[in-house]
């Protein structure tokens, strides 16, 4: 593998005619409306009180089809925020994140469930795990196979002063994870993974949305979709999406463009900074469409939040943090790519970011790869394999680790930042270099087509590599992910 770090197989990526500014967002495509038309809904009606210990109250109506082969008991859902809670299950008070994600100190939030109902009628639901992120609802009657219901649910969240996905500080209000999802359900049984502290421990299927968020005068919601105002409340609806998430805050500076038909909008503190975003956004589009393939989703917002990290991405939303955009420069530029990449690999291909985090965050890192080919040249995409991908194959680490490692086999954040980033890579780069970045992107462009809306599993990307490559990559893929290195 290191010799095949040697060079790369020279490819022109051409970049595509600048777009002009237009104020409306396209419209869905009618692949995704046909696509999500068959998809669960989740409808949420969300009142904004800042003064008010408990800033969120919600009432939401999930309609739901079991299609699981199973009849069910139980309805599992997943709201991430109770592990806010406790200072021992959050996963922003580990010992590496507590002091940059509690400056002030530990500050408890999370969801509170106020009622449940199916059918008009009642039914149990009672939090099922230690940190409150599993709400297992019990019905009067089994779900059957094949048989839809409509879940009503209301609750209220309190936001913890927190700087994480989940959090308010510096008068913005951070709702990643938050609005209750249908678990997965593979095997037999639901998944319900621990939040950890390490990777983004979050695995769910697409839904439709229709969002409606009333606030005080002065603010804004900015969220996964284009919002639009009806008589004060702000609406946003969009199809296919695998969760959705707000940030609210007091009227940030916004600047609005498109890239290959993609609306993009971007929110910071300052016009500046919004523009900032916005140009690299729009380089960054270009580049991975002409590599994967087209978007599914008509439109991403990036926006500005007191983030500790450099970046977050949610479907059609990424958070970008602040102290990056700061440093602004290469920093900048990489978390925007990166995270940008991200509605390829995990939001319109979903997959498994909890037992297969490579999947998705060596794929965005092999998106950064070519975005500086295409942008600066062989010279520079050279530059950061020889500064990060290669000496990550040389670090000494636990000889248990494999890009293959669940999160919780991660001890912190370097750990996993070289495993799955660095070596998870690694195998991309050479696979470029074995077969060439046309036959490799040929590949990744039919994944991200054919597997759109879906969780996707590793033979699903190995397929499609293999059948791009003519020859059977899974004896490749198999030895490397699962094989520690000494």
């Amino acid at each position: 593998m290191t010799r095949c770090l040697a060079g790369l197989t020279a490819v022109l990526i051409l970049l595509a005619v600048i777009c002009p500014v237009c104020c409306e967002a396209p419209a869905e495509s009618s692949r995704l409306l046909d696509m999500s038309d068959a998809l669960d809904d989740i409808a949420v009606d969300l009142t904004f009180s800042p003064d008010t210990e408990d800033a969120i109250q919600a009432e939401q109506t999930l309609r739901l089809t079991n299609l699981t082969g199973d009849d069910l008991t139980d309805i599992v859902l997943r709201s991430m925020t109770g592990a806010y809670l406790t200072q021992a299950t959050s996963p922003a008070a580990s010992a590496e994140l507590m002091t940059a994600c509690y400056p002030k100190g530990f500050d408890p939030g999370g969801v509170s469930v106020l009622s449940c109902l199916i059918l008009e009628e009642d039914c149990t639901w009672a939090w099922t795990d230690a940190a409150r992120t599993v709400l297992t609802v019990t019905p009067a009657h089994p779900w059957k196979q094949g048989e839809t219901l409509t879940l009503v649910l209301t609750w209220k969240a309190r936001i913890p002063c927190c700087r994480s996905r989940f959090g308010h500080t510096d008068g913005a209000w951070v709702l990643g994870n938050c609005i209750p999802l249908p678990a997965v359900y593979q095997d037999g049984a639901f998944r319900t993974d621990p939040f950890v502290s390490v990777g983004d421990p979050f695995l769910s299927a697409c839904m439709n949305w229709h969002v409606r968020v009333h606030l005080p005068d002065g603010y804004a919601a900015v969220g996964s979709a284009i919002p639009r105002m009806q008589a004060g409340t702000t609406i946003f609806e969009a199809h296919g999406l695998r969760d959705f998430t707000l940030v609210v805050c007091a009227s940030p500076a916004h600047m609005q463009g498109t890239a290959e038909g993609i609306s993009i909008d971007c929110y910071a503190s300052d016009t500046a900074r919004a523009q900032s975003l916005l140009t690299l956004a729009e380089n960054a589009l270009r580049v991975h469409t002409a590599a994967f393939g087209p978007l599914i989703y008509p439109g991403v917002t990036l926006i500005e939040t007191d983030f500790p990290f450099s970046g977050m991405e949610y479907p059609r939303l990424v958070l970008i943090g602040r102290d990056v955009l700061d440093a602004g420069g290469d920093d900048l530029e990489e978390t925007v790519v990166h995270e940008l990449a991200h509605q390829w690999f995990a939001m319109q291909v979903g997959s498994d970011s909890f037992c297969h985090a490579w999947q998705d965050e060596a794929l965005c890192e092999y998106a950064y790869l070519q975005y500086l080919k295409a942008c600066y040249g062989e010279a520079r995409m050279q530059k950061k394999i020889t500064s990060f991908i290669a000496p990550s194959l040389r670090m000494r680490l636990s000889a248990s680790l494999t890009p293959e490692s669940p999160l919780d086999a991660f001890r912190d954040l370097r750990e996993y930042s070289l495993v799955v980033y660095g070596r998870g890579t690694a195998l991309f780069v050479a696979l470029d270099e074995a077969l060439g970045t046309q036959v490799l992107c040929a590949g990744l462009s039919d994944y991200c087509a054919d597997c759109a809306l879906r969780i996707a599993d590793p033979f699903d990307l190995i397929t499609a590599l293999s059948r791009a490559a003519q020859t059977d990559l899974t004896p490749l893929f198999s030895e490397y992910l699962a094989t520690p290195r000494r």
